[in-house]
Parts: structure tokens; sequence; C-alpha cells
């Protein structure tokens, strides 16, 4: 997960789905669907150090030429 210092509206994404995390359900209050987020994250960044997805990071598809990097990203 990545946070970016600025927007990037109107840019082109390329993004690769590796997992599924949980189902789609109902919160009974803010605070819960608040807390299910943040383990959501933290459960997505320990599968992101899978080295299954690792590798990705260096496939050809995300590499994006010095000329187009923004944000220093």
């Amino acid at each position: 997960m990545h946070t970016f210092k600025e927007d990037f509206y109107g840019e082109i994404l390329k993004v690769a789905i590796v997992g599924y995390l949980r189902p789609e359900k109902n919160f009974d209050s803010l605070e819960s669907l608040i807390s299910a987020i943040q383990g959501d994250i933290e459960e997505a960044k320990k599968r992101l150090d899978l080295p299954e997805h690792l590798k990705l990071k260096e496939d050809k598809f995300f590499q994006i030429p010095k000329s187009k990097i923004m944000n220093g990203h």
C-alpha cells in the first residue's frame, strides 16, 4: 500500500489484482467499519510482501519511463 503526496487524477494507472480479502458486509457502526478497513490494510500489506507478489514490482508491465514519473514515484 502506497501513500502519494499528491493526487493523480487524469493519470493512467496500471494495477494487478492479486488476491481477495473478504466478502462485502454491513457494519453496525462507523468504528467497526474503520476497524475492518485497518485490518484489511494490514492483511494486504502482509500478502503483498509474499515472494509471488513482490516479483510483480519488477514486471515490465509496471515499468514507467523516467519522463513519465510523477510525484517522484
